[in-house]
């Protein structure tokens, strides 16, 4: 909360409030009307298709000159891969503090096990099969363009479909 205040970000008519089960929710302090509004976010704040053309990489240019394509073809897509090289960057991404509390479900195998001929197991496969096209076009993108160094570059392709697998699953 600290870091979205800094960063200009304004709550009205309520109060972040953790439930025990980890949980998060916003309770109310006051009665609302209407329209009123609840949540100010800056655009600096945001991580989106604009932001992405204002991030410097150690090589001189701007994100924005390797992914804005991405964001072009598929904006979940575009989305996913700026989340992965902020997740990345750890501590070091101006949206770690709120990168860090999102949090990452992954079905256990013995749970896949179950759902398998539900419908739910075949809208899996087409999330997996969505997550490799767009690991293709990412590295199509992205290919000659490399950021990150080719060490980074091998951690950021291995860990983005699971990370994208696990997006659409939450």
């Amino acid at each position: 909360m600290e870091w979205f205040i800094k960063g200009g970000g304004k709550l009205m008519y309520a109060e972040p409030n953790g439930r025990a089960d980890g949980t998060r929710r916003l309770k109310a302090k006051e009665d609302m009307m209407p329209n009123d509004l609840l949540i100010e976010v800056p655009l600096k704040l945001t991580l989106n298709q604009l932001t992405v053309r204002n991030i410097p990489t150690n090589q001189g240019h701007y994100l924005g000159h390797y992914m804005g394509g991405i964001f072009g073809k598929n904006q979940d897509w575009g989305l996913a891969a700026l989340l992965i090289y902020e997740l990345h960057k750890g501590n070091s991404s101006r949206w770690w503090p709120f990168i860090r509390t999102l949090d990452m479900h992954v079905l256990s195998k013995s749970t896949l096990r179950e759902l398998k001929g539900t419908w739910l197991a075949e809208t899996l496969r087409k999330w997996e099969f969505e997550a490799e096209v767009m690991m293709k076009s990412i590295d199509k993108t992205v290919k000659d363009k490399d950021h990150m160094g080719k060490k980074c570059k091998n951690i950021y392709y291995t860990s983005q479909k699971k990370i994208f697998e696990s997006v659409c699953i939450i």
